[in-house]
């Protein structure tokens, strides 16, 4: 029988400790470790469940996996320093390459060695709620002050609640993740009504009043936030709104196929409107894969403007004016609110709103 305030452990959490304690008593530096399956043996567990756990003692750089050597000790738990932030992004950080993401996780790990601290990188499990395990795991050891989220998804604040009901929740700090949906969540975001009023009263001043909108479904904050300010700016301006030009893609599997899917789309209703709003710079990558197959909606010249989008790039010919995000000032300013909770020196939630700007494409 379980003991008063006694938790049952996962298998998970049961392999990783077993496999941490070991590799503190029984593995030197440069050792080879057994394999998954003589592990899994030794454990009497499934190997999916050691490989998961491999995967994280890898990613916190315990291990490292060497083409016909197998898994090889790294480091020790003991030569590590004791003071750290995690920060749960996306993806596996070996395989962060974007234009927001990367940006902004370098800054968050810039600014936490500034502060004399070590960064400890979760993400990419298929399962969120094991990226959440791992951060439990670590967060309770007591070496690190919190998680900086850098993943606005609407699904990783709904596990994250669901995961952490009624446990010890690690303090934390949610990156563009729409403090004006909940106000108990400490959060640096970014004022998505302002940027989409600035491309849109660009448009306006070039002429342009049939405007259309383009953006994958709707599953993080700051999409439903641009495509809700969309429709309430027509609404303010008096402007006539035909759903028929909003363009949503509800199940594309990435950006890229919800602007293939999206374009194909928008050249069908090519007649209904003539000025484009992109919720993303990522759905040119849509256009770009119609281009190379000779597509008709390739075709388009609409005049665009566009969230992210970096000048002298493929599309310079279509985007007039990008809305940028100040991603390098969001994650320093999110380790400075973490460790300003820690520190007790601002007593939560602590919320701020970052302004984007509009950079226009330079006339030739």
């Amino acid at each position: 029988m379980k003991n008063k305030g006694q938790t049952i452990k996962s298998k998970f959490e049961q392999v990783y400790d077993n496999l941490l304690a070991r590799i503190k008593s029984e593995f030197v530096i440069g050792d080879r470790l057994p394999t998954e399956m003589e592990l899994a043996a030794a454990m009497n567990v499934n190997r999916m469940t050691v490989a998961k756990v491999m995967s994280v003692l890898k990613q916190e750089g315990y291990i490292k996996r060497k083409q016909g050597m197998g898994t090889i000790l790294m480091s020790k738990p003991s030569t590590l320093v004791a003071d750290g932030i995690i920060t749960l992004i996306p993806t596996d950080i070996d395989k962060l390459r974007d234009v927001y993401f990367t940006p902004l996780a370098n800054a968050v790990a810039d600014e936490t060695l500034k502060q004399g601290l070590i960064n400890s990188w979760v993400g990419g499990a298929e399962d969120k709620k094991l990226d959440l395990q791992r951060i439990a795991l670590l967060y309770k050891g007591g070496k690190y002050h919190g998680v900086i989220i850098v993943d606005s998804r609407i699904v990783v604040r709904e596990t994250w609640r669901e995961y952490f009901n009624g446990s010890s929740e690690p303090r934390s700090v949610w990156i563009n993740s729409s403090p004006k949906g909940e106000k108990n969540f400490n959060c640096v975001d970014i004022d998505q009504e302002s940027g989409v009023l600035q491309g849109l009263e660009f448009l306006f001043a070039q002429g342009y009043r049939r405007i259309g909108f383009l953006s994958r479904s709707p599953d993080t904050y700051n999409r439903q936030e641009r495509l809700d300010a969309f429709k309430r700016i027509h609404s303010e301006k008096g402007l006539t709104l035909d759903d028929e030009r909003i363009i949503v893609m509800q199940q594309a599997r990435n950006i890229k196929e919800a602007g293939y899917f999206g374009f194909k789309r928008l050249f069908e209703l090519r007649e209904k409107f003539d000025a484009l709003f992109l919720a993303d710079y990522g759905l040119l990558e849509g256009l770009q894969a119609l281009q190379q197959e000779g597509h008709d909606a390739a075709k388009c010249r609409l005049p665009m403007a566009a969230f992210d989008y970096q000048f002298g790039g493929t599309f310079d010919y279509l985007v007039q004016a990008s809305i940028v995000q100040p991603v390098e000032e969001l994650g320093r300013t999110a380790v400075k609110m973490l460790m300003s909770l820690h520190a007790g020196k601002v007593k939560p939630p602590l919320q701020t709103v970052l302004k984007p700007n509009l950079a226009l494409r330079k006339q030739c």
